[in-house]
């Protein structure tokens, strides 16, 4: 499995994710939301564009899956001898973002729109964020490896 080193990843390719991440989780949540709430397209896209902003603010403005990752290596892991590059790192990075993404949309459905999901679709928003999140971070990955540092 390939080893990324998700600090300098991100300090070098965040704009790339900021680009895919974005228009590939509107796609998906307008989708979700047209289909399993019975609102107008206004306020749908009303929806999407505030559940979009905060999955945005806590995913890519203020990573929280990636301050979380950090303590968790200043904590716990680097007291183990397996590196800051492990496949673990950046996998656990993703799923935590997707996770982050996802709790920050469904609290910004609720509280601005008043708006309960079931279970169904908390997973299939879920599933979005995390294709979203994936999509993206591959899409930064291929660009930071096709540029790497000069001197």
């Amino acid at each position: 499995m390939l080893d990324i080193n998700m600090p300098y990843f991100w300090r070098q390719g965040w704009l790339v994710f900021t680009s895919c991440y974005v228009p590939s989780g509107m796609l998906v949540r307008h989708l979700l939301l047209c289909r399993r709430t019975k609102s107008s397209l206004r306020s749908c896209i009303a929806a999407n564009l505030t559940m979009g902003a905060a999955s945005w603010l806590l995913v890519v403005a203020f990573p929280v899956a990636m301050t979380a990752d950090y303590f968790a290596h200043v904590l716990i892991l680097d007291r183990i001898p397996t590196g800051r590059a492990d496949p673990f790192s950046w996998i656990a990075v993703l799923t935590l973002s997707a996770v982050v993404a996802t709790f920050a949309e469904v609290t910004a459905l609720r509280i601005f729109f008043k708006q309960r999901l079931s279970r169904t679709a908390v997973g299939l928003l879920f599933a979005g964020a995390l294709c979203s999140v994936a999509i993206a971070a591959y899409a930064m990955a291929k660009y930071v490896l096709a540029h790497p540092p000069t001197a």
